[in-house]
């Protein structure tokens, strides 16, 4: 399989497994509020969606303008996004255009780490090893050697 048909399938299995609204919508991203928020506008309003699965450094954390600017660049040049609703206001977030999974590629570039209390799915056990390469390659805040590895 392609990998842009295995994203495809993901996104429909998120779609009928998810324990919220199972329905996907379109926005844009407005603010950067945290490591892992989001606020997005719709059609209709604007929202803050947290990130599912991962977790990443506070707010006012030193290493907190490194990773807004990864996201900024992940999201850059349009700041589309499709959302896919998870539980509560966590969701999966897309990147218009290339539909790569926002929390995948945060952790994938060592700027954040998968939640292991709330993130237990099959693609959660995907972003652990995907977590492990970049602390083992100390990509992103792996490479700062006074970065909490313990989490």
């Amino acid at each position: 399989m392609t990998r842009h048909r295995i994203r495809i399938l993901f996104l429909l299995l998120v779609l009928i497994g998810s324990t919220g609204s199972a329905w996907a919508w379109p926005g844009r991203v407005l603010e950067i509020a945290s490591s892992q928020v989001l606020v997005i506008k719709t059609e209709q309003e604007v929202k803050r969606v947290s990130l599912f699965g991962v977790d990443s450094v506070p707010k006012g954390h030193p290493h907190q303008a490194q990773v807004q600017r990864c996201i900024k660049n992940e999201l850059a040049p349009l700041n589309r996004v499709e959302v896919v609703p998870v539980q509560g206001h966590q969701a999966h977030v897309y990147i218009e255009g290339d539909g790569q999974n926002l929390a995948e590629e945060l952790i994938r570039a060592g700027y954040a780490w998968v939640d292991r209390a709330d993130c237990g799915t099959r693609i959660c056990r995907f972003w652990r090893s995907l977590e492990a390469q970049a602390r083992q390659e100390h990509r992103g805040l792996w490479a700062e050697p006074s970065f909490p590895v313990g989490k």
